[in-house]
């Protein structure tokens, strides 16, 4: 728990397009790589943990199904919002603390002695994003957008439900 406001509440209530489009060119950064990152600890991983690791993956890439992986539902939501949906496409529009929360997950891959925080941060992301996700899909129906804008969000609720579980008993409780 924080003692700030939240972010995704105050969009979920008063945001305006302006600033929600805001608040997604700087998720940008991450969610058009989304899991990316986070597959490089799967050859690294063995047993329960690896497993754990593979099915929360598969979830972030569409199970198979191309117009299902979660970089692809971000870039629809992008689109329909009246945004760039190319990746890097507002790099130079986004600081450094922006950046440096994307950077520091490919820091976590790149480095095999970094593999439990690597571990850490998809669990930490995995079980605290139901909540927040749910307010930016409320936000976007409280202004008016397509359903399908609110897809993205929509899909990680419920696969976040889920994932939170398998995140915290399998895949950080294994590795421990």
């Amino acid at each position: 728990p924080s003692d700030g406001p939240s972010l995704s509440k105050f969009c979920e209530h008063e945001a305006t397009w302006d600033q929600l489009r805001e608040i997604f060119v700087h998720r940008t950064a991450w969610q058009t790589k989304e899991a990316d990152p986070h597959s490089w600890a799967l050859p690294r991983l063995g047993g329960r943990p690896k497993a754990a690791l593979a099915e929360i993956q598969s979830g972030e890439y569409g199970d198979g199904v191309e117009r299902d992986v979660h970089q692809n539902l971000y870039g629809l939501t992008l689109s329909l919002v009246g945004l760039d949906p190319t990746y890097g496409a507002y790099i130079e529009r986004l600081p450094g603390v922006t950046l440096s929360t994307v950077n520091l997950v490919s820091l976590f891959g790149l480095h095999r002695t970094l593999l439990p925080a690597m571990v850490g941060h998809l669990a930490g992301f995995e079980m605290s994003s139901v909540e927040p996700m749910s307010a930016y899909s409320a936000a976007l129906r409280r202004l008016g957008a397509p359903q399908d804008a609110c897809h993205f969000f929509d899909t990680h609720v419920v696969a976040d439900a889920h994932h939170q579980q398998v995140a915290a008993d399998d895949l950080a409780a294994g590795l421990v």
